[in-house]
């Protein structure tokens, strides 16, 4: 049954079910106001921009007005880990506190579920590269047998860098569909069934963008069709829509084709030799080719390798290998599935490489990323409103988008713009928290200019009496893995506390220890200033070292910025800017997480103060108590509990 915009907040109110379930559970008027805003948007089947400040309870403000609204629907996160979180915790939640009992599915990308196929094959097969794979490969397939799900998330002591997984998952490439053996087995097939007959399906953004895709291509669609959408941890979302929108090809998926054709070869087609020769060829071919780019770059623009005569030479080499894989597997390709797999991908390859070295029209960046053993060349939008614009529009019904992080100075232009939402309602709505008493912003004194070269240790110089005071209970985050390093250096030497440096565990690993062990300094970078949520005692101050500005040479931010500059308009103020504040907004979050935290933030980057454009870092962060005073800092670590 529908319920009314005036009935919706009793619901969230203090005699309303969530205060009878929930255990001292808070009534917040923001997050009324939140939920009222996204019901108004599903009825009225438009599509709203919602920023909501941390605290606020945005997940039940989405949920409740979505489940009573009684029609199918989408909820879609950045990570696997918040989808998780929705299906087992939240969902289960809203639904036994209103008395609704809807049809819930989780579903994720098919490299999260078992391929028995792939498994059984890998058993038999024997050849693997370590042994800890063998180890790895065991553990899959004793747990096979209890699974109810196929989801290897169940298999918690498999690393997630695991050398198995591919053995063990399909990707749409390797997937022989209906000629598998275990077909009716299929644990992607089982998932996939579930969520086109669920009311409410729980995916990640890059299933979201990868269906948008298959729609606009005209291939069918992997989600089912729905009349609401919400996008939680939709700032996430650009980048993603980027990449799934632009094209790849990679020295991995050369490899994993000659995997196949070598596998192929061994299990199925004992007399054709020449696989084997096709699959050393083209691992030989793909190591060449990744030798011949130049070290000195991680990442960068294609036109910087203009001159690179060899590396043109093996990507010849490369292209022309694969033409002559594709041709020579076409005749024999109906002999088994295996084969016809192998073939349609080595004619993928062979027409994507030949795509995305072409000259670009201007729309598109020509970039690459290498990495020690690989490397991937990319063809990527330089904007994305449009392209974005025509697919949810086509999707039809309401989206909601919304985040913690959204705003620019209380502005959501920024966002809108980029996601070609200039129509869509907007809401802007502030933490319930109250930072004037929680939280204090702290701005050492006498810091040097960011590009100094000893300015880590000198900020470093400044947060060690506060560490003291804290009795560790801190995260240091950087805006790079030098400055991090550098700084667990210098801590090691002058500090007596326990550090936990992103890296030198699973990421898990290092948070659990962070909150049980006493004294500890976390240092790390860009993957832990947002999506980590450490409430209570535990951390009572976060040291960011740096605005985290993107490094301009980037190919991709390079490419965005000529095209703004190009328009006559200012680059640095209509994108670097904005994605600055919005990467510190994220970082500055982890301080405060519930209504009884209180800590410090640090931030040791005097631009906030020098320059102009600080004031929109300044006023883009919670209204907390600022100072440039240690003493002060030290009395407030002293009121702490």
């Amino acid at each position: 049954m529908n319920k009314s915009k005036s009935e919706l907040y009793p619901i969230l109110g203090q005699t309303g079910p969530f205060a009878e379930y929930i255990k001292n559970f808070n009534p917040r008027p923001v997050q009324q106001q939140l939920a009222s805003a996204i019901e108004d948007a599903i009825k009225s089947r438009n599509s709203l921009v919602a920023e909501a400040g941390t605290g606020i309870g945005k997940t039940f403000a989405y949920l409740i007005p979505l489940l009573l609204a009684e029609s199918k629907a989408i909820v879609s996160t950045a990570t696997k880990n918040l989808q998780d979180q929705l299906f087992n915790k939240d969902i289960p939640i809203v639904c036994e506190a209103l008395g609704l009992s809807p049809r819930i599915a989780l579903l994720k990308g098919r490299g999260n579920y078992l391929c028995i196929y792939r498994m059984q094959h890998s058993l038999e097969e024997g050849r693997l590269s370590s042994k800890q794979a063998s180890h790895d490969l065991q553990m899959v397939w004793r747990w096979s047998s209890a699974t109810k799900s196929g989801d290897l998330a169940e298999l918690y002591q498999l690393a997630d860098d695991s050398d198995i997984r591919s053995n063990v998952t399909s990707t749409a490439d390797n997937c022989i569909s209906v000629d598998c053996p275990n077909y009716d087995d299929c644990w992607v097939l089982k998932a996939r069934t579930k969520a086109q007959k669920a009311d409410i399906l729980v995916i990640n953004h890059h299933l979201l963008c990868a269906d948008l895709v298959i729609k606009e291509d005209g291939f069918g669609e992997l989600l089912p069709e729905v009349e609401n959408v919400v996008v939680d941890e939709a700032h996430r979302l650009p980048d993603i829509v980027s990449l799934f929108f632009g094209k790849s090809f990679s020295s991995r998926q050369v490899l994993e084709l000659a995997a196949d054709l070598r596998k192929e070869y061994i299990t199925e087609s004992k007399d054709l030799s020449q696989l084997e020769e096709w699959a050393t060829e083209l691992e030989s071919q793909g190591k060449d080719t990744r030798e011949a780019f130049d070290d000195d770059f991680n990442r960068g623009s294609w036109h910087e390798l203009r001159g690179n005569t060899k590396l043109e030479a093996e990507l010849d080499e490369l292209a022309d290998l694969l033409k002559e894989v594709t041709d020579n597997l076409e005749p024999i390709s109906e002999h088994t599935k295996g084969l016809e797999s192998c073939y349609q991908r080595a004619e993928r390859l062979n027409s994507l490489i030949t795509q995305i070295r072409k000259q670009q029209d201007g729309s598109t960046v020509h970039w690459f990323e290498l990495y020690p053993k690989s490397f991937v060349i990319h063809q990527t939008p330089i904007e994305i409103n449009t392209i974005f614009k025509e697919q949810w529009q086509a999707q039809g019904g309401s989206w909601v988008f919304t985040s913690a992080t959204l705003s620019v100075a209380d502005q959501l232009d920024h966002f809108r713009s980029l996601m070609g939402l200039e129509d869509a309602a907007e809401l802007n709505l502030p933490s319930p928290f109250k930072y004037k008493q929680q939280a204090l912003l702290y701005l050492p004194r006498d810091m040097p200019e960011p590009s100094f070269e000893q300015h880590t240790e000198q900020l470093m110089a400044k947060v060690l009496p506060l560490i003291r005071a804290n009795g560790g209970r801190t995260f240091c985050l950087f805006t790079s893995y030098r400055a991090m390093h550098k700084a667990a250096e210098w801590l090691s030497i002058n500090g007596q506390f326990t550090l936990l440096v992103q890296g030198t565990a699973e990421k898990s690993a290092l948070l659990e220890r962070f909150t049980k062990e006493s004294k500890t300094v976390l240092l790390a970078t860009s993957s832990f200033w947002e999506g980590v949520d450490v409430r209570g005692n535990a951390l009572s101050c976060v040291v960011i070292d740096k605005l985290p500005f993107a490094v301009p040479s980037d190919p991709v931010l390079k490419a965005r910025l000529d095209a703004v500059k190009r328009k006559g308009r200012n680059a640095f103020n209509e994108v670097q800017l904005p994605n600055a504040v919005l990467g510190l907004k994220q970082g500055a979050g982890r301080l405060i997480r519930d209504h009884a935290d209180q800590g410090v933030l640090v931030i040791g980057d005097n631009r906030l103060i020098s320059k102009d454009y600080g004031r929109h870092f300044l006023h883009s962060l919670p209204d907390m108590h600022r100072t440039r005073d240690e003493q002060f800092v030290l009395d407030f670590f002293e009121g702490i509990d």
